[in-house]
């Protein structure tokens, strides 16, 4: 599944030196964006969801500077497009995946999952 993307890499077979130059890379894990922003084209940009506090400053200052700039990608959920979201699941254009899911009692070992790469989907915890 390429999830809309032209191109997916899984980042246990491909290590970002092997890869060529992209308009935009969107990081989902956080821990190659120095490699990553080496393969941007020129006005290329690197989206991430996930950035350590060590590169804080780094993309601070690629916003305003330098030519690969790093954008952190921040949702705030609001009731449209939440409603917009649910509409476009239960129409079925948008599959959710789910990993796994756990009952509440045992979200200890729901993070200890979480917490390991490679996971394709959401883990889910049920409440009560």
């Amino acid at each position: 599944m390429n999830y809309g993307a032209d191109k997916v890499f899984d980042y246990r077979k491909t290590s970002p030196e092997e890869l060529e130059l992209f308009d935009i890379i969107f990081d989902t894990v956080g821990t190659e964006q120095d490699a990553f922003r080496k393969k941007l084209k020129p006005d290329g940009k690197l989206l991430t969801i996930a950035i350590s506090v060590s590169k804080l400053i780094s993309v601070a200052l690629s916003t305003r500077h330098g030519q690969h700039r790093t954008r952190l990608v921040i949702a705030f959920p609001n009731r449209k497009n939440l409603t917009h979201l649910a509409q476009l699941v239960d129409n079925g254009d948008i599959v959710p995946v789910i990993n796994s899911i756990y009952p509440m009692e045992r979200i200890v070992e729901a993070h200890r999952h979480a917490e390991n790469r490679g996971i394709l989907g959401k883990i889910i915890i049920t409440i009560p």
